[in-house]
């Protein structure tokens, strides 16, 4: 029966206990917990869900993922003023629920308030809150992000050596790494993802998606990732080409601080690499080449859009306009050629593989035909063999039959001429016996009237005399 029945049912018997309330958590049942949370003895008796040193409610609700058990728990008072304190065991609460992903949970207990104005730290334990929701809890991680303490604390996701994004770059959880890259703290605070191990992390796990992440990101004061530590860990050819890609654009800032030929000479062979490859940065290197084209026209456009695509073009991988100049023409020119012999090789190749693919069905279709012909014909051959043999067989089965019932009349008119003459003796021996017994009972009769007739002769022969 459930305990509040009871209770209900047996006001003056057997009070609620704190046990009661460790049961009704461990059993997920929320309005067990808030009744009991509520509930008032006849003699002022109420149930303490205060921390202790063997059972702490809060923690058990929160492993449970019942978030508005812990709400209640949080809005709980005794009738003295008792209150649960959530910032035991150095806020290991809101730790243990951004670990497991409960989301309201971490909401509710950052927006409790104590009675004297307490507040929970989720920056306790040098962050460990962020470090943990880091995993796989993007909710949770940008909620933390978010929170700002009632005096003005924030959150620190650079705590333990950028631990949080090292986390989320091993685990492959690209909304979390953009969601650290994109932060910004109250003095505009960065996290700087360019220490080797974080993209050596990704790389080594094979996370693509995080790996480009990284290698596109750009600090505000320019800083960047160094893909040249991390290719020896590349597993995939798809990591493998981005990287080398990130190495030749980062070449190709290099080739920008020469001058002259030697700088031509540069350019070339790293723009040759970068569109044997088809690097992505191939396509930022056209965009500019467009509004170089533009600049250079000069055509009737507003100033202030001439001022955003100087700005466009200024920083962008260091190269000015009279570099795109000379480079722009030969990488196009360079960039048509191969695709155009790309093009020639894919179709004479496509040619090539349909004529072959055309040979391979002809020569696939004339097997099947021939082997459905051998088929068909072994099959026929089997059918003529199978209806023979079930010929043959019904030929023995009735033959069998016509012997068998053959046997069986002849033994039944053996018998039955057997049984006539059994009955033909027995009817001889009981018409013997019978005419026997008449031929004896006729003597009886002829010898007792022979017998009464000379007793009668006697009689009247006495009579007469």
């Amino acid at each position: 029966m459930n305990i509040q029945n009871v209770i209900e049912e047996n006001i003056f018997g057997p009070q609620p206990t704190r046990d009661d309330l460790i049961w009704a958590i461990n059993n997920d049942d929320v309005e067990m917990i808030r009744f009991l949370l509520k509930w008032r003895g006849p003699n002022g008796q109420w149930i303490d869900a205060r921390n202790d040193n063997e059972y702490n409610p809060i923690l058990m609700s929160i492993k449970n993922g019942l978030t508005e058990a812990v709400r209640s728990l949080l809005e709980w008072r005794g009738p003295n003023g008792e209150w649960i304190d959530p910032r035991n065991l150095d806020n290991q609460a809101i730790i243990n629920a951004s670990e497991d992903g409960h989301t309201e949970v971490v909401r509710s207990l950052l927006e409790w308030r104590g009675p004297n104005g307490e507040w929970v730290d989720p920056t306790a334990q040098n962050n460990e809150a962020i470090f943990l929701a880091s995993y796989n809890n993007i909710k949770t991680v940008r909620l933390l992000l978010e929170w700002q303490g009632p005096t003005e604390q924030w959150v620190d996701p650079r705590a333990g050596n950028n631990r949080a994004i090292k986390l989320a770059s091993e685990y492959g959880n690209i909304k979390i790494v953009k969601s650290l890259l994109g932060w910004r703290g109250p003095s505009g605070q960065y996290v700087n993802p360019s220490d080797r191990d974080i993209i050596k992390l990704a790389v080594i796990n094979g996370h693509i998606e995080v790996v480009r992440s990284l290698i596109q990101w750009r600090s505000p004061r320019g800083e960047r990732i160094d893909p040249e530590s991390a290719i020896s860990s590349a597993k995939t050819p798809e990591i493998r080409k981005l990287l080398r890609c990130a190495i030749l654009d980062k070449m190709k800032l290099a080739c920008n601080q020469l001058t002259g030929v030697e700088q031509l000479d540069c350019l070339r062979s790293v723009n040759r690499e970068r569109i044997d490859l088809d690097c992505p940065s191939l396509i930022k290197d056209r965009e500019i080449m467009e509004l170089q084209r533009v600049f250079r026209q000069r055509q009737n456009l507003p100033i202030d859009i001439y001022g955003e695509i100087g700005k466009y073009l200024g920083p962008h991988m260091g190269i000015e306009f009279n570099e795109i100049q000379q480079n722009s023409h030969q990488v196009s020119r360079r960039a048509s050629r191969k695709s155009r012999k790309v093009s020639h090789e894919t179709s004479r190749k496509s040619r090539k593989v349909s004529r072959r693919a055309s040979r391979k069905s002809r020569k696939l279709s004339r097997r099947a035909s021939r082997k459905s012909r051998k088929l068909s014909r072994r099959a026929s051959r089997k059918s003529r063999k199978l209806s023979r043999r079930a010929s043959r067989k019904s030929r023995k089965v009735s033959r069998r039959a016509s012997r068998k019932s053959r046997k069986v009349s002849r033994r039944a008119s053996r018998k039955s001429r057997k049984v006539s003459r059994r009955e033909s003796r027995k009817s001889r021996k009981v018409s013997r016996r019978e005419s026997r017994k008449s031929r004896k009972v006729s003597r009886r009769e002829s010898r007792k009237s022979r017998k009464v007739s000379r007793r009668a002769s006697r009689k009247s022969r006495k009579v007469s005399r």
